[in-house]
């Protein structure tokens, strides 16, 4: 993968694409080959040095109980209250963080304010950005987002992949449509490798990943899909 360009990583088994990415900031280690950023193996550096430079955004994260300003920060004091307040920007949280009863000193968590999916995932997005990691990994939410924060979202994002790797665990179909490649893993192997209209061309098994998540009248849970984002 070359840097600065963005890749969304599916797999017919949803915990393939999520073990590669697991792989890069050595949440898991791998059994056998190696995994190499800018040439260098990932093992022989420190997990603090990876990690300042390779962050993963959950789609699902949890925030912490403490401040607005304490989860983006995550407690870092070499972060000024205008750092943080950039980044929430950068993220299109500060809207929503200003409407809370005490703006970045509202308490979240526990006995404290709790945050829409939406919102939660632009709290890990700036956080993410507070940092400014060379490589950004980022597993979008499996809940439906208003169309607002599907807007906000995409704003962000051309903001956030400026001069940054990025790799993404889609669930929007118009993340797939935007990013510079998509590569489908299945049983362990590269199965197709693509930008989107190219693989919807060529490729019989992305068809099929993409007829089974994003066509309507698939979804199992009896609820329409979004066809778009």
């Amino acid at each position: 993968m070359e840097a600065g360009t963005t890749i969304a990583l599916i797999s017919l088994d949803p915990l393939e694409a999520r073990s590669a990415a697991y792989l890069l900031p050595r949440f898991i280690e791998p059994r056998q080959g190696r995994i190499l950023i800018d040439g260098q193996d990932t093992a022989w550096g420190t997990l603090e040095s990876l990690r300042a430079e390779t962050i993963f955004v959950g789609g699902e994260d949890p925030f912490f109980t403490g401040t607005v300003a304490e989860n983006i920060s995550c407690g870092n004091s070499r972060y000024t209250m205008q750092d943080i307040n950039e980044a929430a920007k950068t993220a299109h949280a500060n809207h929503f963080i200003m409407r809370l009863p005490q703006g970045y000193e509202t308490v979240l968590g526990e006995h404290g304010e709790i945050l829409a999916p939406g919102e939660s995932f632009r709290l890990g997005i700036a956080r993410a950005v507070l940092r400014d990691p060379a490589l950004l990994i980022i597993e979008e939410p499996r809940e439906s987002l208003d169309e607002d924060t599907k807007s906000l979202l995409d704003d962000s994002y051309t903001r956030v992949f400026k001069e940054r790797t990025v790799i993404l665990l889609p669930t929007r179909l118009s993340t797939l449509k935007r990013v510079d490649r998509i590569i489908l893993l299945d049983n362990g192997q590269i199965a197709a490798s693509g930008a989107y209209t190219a693989l919807l061309k060529k490729s019989e098994l992305f068809r099929h990943w993409e007829y089974v998540h994003y066509n309507a009248f698939r979804d199992r849970s009896g609820h329409e899909r979004e066809e778009s984002a």
